[in-house]
């Protein structure tokens, strides 16, 4: 029986999942040899490298080949995957390898081929950002064997980052001057965020976490006061345990949403470059109107204080503001405390969808803007 071989993708990577079913009755298999068309450096084919063999790894620290030293794992991955292979194909064969040691069989006739697309950073509207944050892995240690000097360390940042440092950067250039509306747990990147939000010609509005234990976020929002942003533009969530919340809203001149930006990252150097993380961006108005919502529900505290000025160290919260009329366009969602608070019954119960379910209807098991936001406990 043939290997059965699967490809899961991002735009710099490529991971293989191979399984043998043959090889759970034979006491030699030793795993899987891996060919890759076209190869490396443009070579017309390599084999994927492994890093240990069956006498562990090499006295060099060098690359071992999978068709002498088998990799011994039912998935693998391919990071040999550049910025220039975006869009680009390759063919993968994979081979169960059988023997001993110093005696190995390539079974060829039961090999599996297979072709895959690394697909672009964004495909139909939809973004894609993964780091690779593995410090301790020895292609950290190989491309950056110095971190001696500033510009090195940067430089790793960079490549651990692997390009989700420019994402929300990537996102306010094509909002142009337009309003950004979001929340965030943490905000203290300066190199690659903070210089974004200070650049962007538009307006900026923040809710960011703010507890008596948590005061992370206050000196990037202390910083973007003092440069010139409105303190009512920035809110402090105070009220929930942990404001878990990572997102941006692009939102059009007629005050709806366009445009989202979200995913697991902190707004943080760790969060972008020292732990596994990804970004997502969706050019679509029904993923930025529920997460509007959203965070219009979570800011209902008061605004930041001028920096310097003592912040409040308890839950507190502003009362409900009053919805919108229906005709009320919100040219700029500043103006409102609550940008995009639907009134409550929905005037039109199907103009606005659920947030947790690809459908116009409430679900039972989540908050959703098809029905009534909960009150925030004290």
């Amino acid at each position: 029986m043939a290997v059965v071989a699967r490809s899961y993708t991002s735009p710099t990577l490529v991971l293989l999942a191979n399984d043998w079913a043959d090889g759970h009755d034979r006491a030699d298999f030793l795993e899987f040899a891996i060919e890759r068309t076209p190869g490396f450096d443009g070579a017309s084919s390599n084999r994927l490298p492994n890093r240990i063999g069956f006498n562990g790894p090499p006295p060099d620290q060098g690359d071992l080949l999978s068709n002498s030293a088998p990799i011994q794992k039912f998935y693998w991955w391919d990071a040999r995957i550049t910025d220039a292979d975006r869009g680009s194909t390759f063919t993968y064969r994979v081979t169960p390898v059988v023997g001993s040691p110093t005696s190995l069989t390539l079974l060829d006739q039961q090999d599996s081929t297979i072709q895959v697309s690394i697909p672009e950073i964004e495909v139909n509207g939809i973004g894609s950002y993964f780091n690779r944050a593995v410090v301790s892995s020895q292609a950290f240690s190989k491309e950056f064997p110095n971190l001696d000097t500033a510009a090195q360390q940067q430089a790793a940042r960079a490549w651990l980052a692997n390009g989700m440092q420019l994402a929300v950067p990537n996102f306010l250039n094509h909002a142009a001057n337009k309003t950004i509306d979001g929340a965030i747990y943490h905000l203290t990147d300066d190199t690659w965020i903070m210089p974004a939000l200070q650049s962007h010609p538009g307006p900026v509005s923040l809710t960011d976490n703010h507890t008596r234990s948590d005061t992370t976020s206050d000196a990037a929002i202390d910083t973007l006061v003092s440069t010139g942003r409105p303190a009512d533009d920035f809110h402090l969530r105070t009220h929930a345990h942990i404001m878990h919340n990572k997102f941006l809203v692009r939102v059009g001149d007629d005050g709806t949403a366009e445009a989202v930006l979200t995913g697991s990252a902190n707004f943080t150097p760790e969060g972008l470059s020292a732990q596994a993380n990804l970004l997502h961006t969706f050019e679509s108005a029904d993923w930025p109107r529920c997460t509007s919502t959203a965070k219009s529900n979570s800011a209902r505290t008061p605004p930041w204080r001028p920096p310097n000025a003592p912040r409040p160290a308890g839950p507190t919260r502003l009362p409900p503001a009053t919805p919108p009329s229906e005709s009320s366009s919100h040219p700029n969602p500043r103006t409102s405390a609550h940008p995009w608070t639907p009134s409550w019954p929905p005037s039109t119960p199907h103009s606005i969808r659920c947030c947790c379910a690809p459908s116009t209807q409430p679900t039972p098991h989540c908050w959703t803007p098809c029905s009534p936001p909960p009150t925030p406990a004290r």
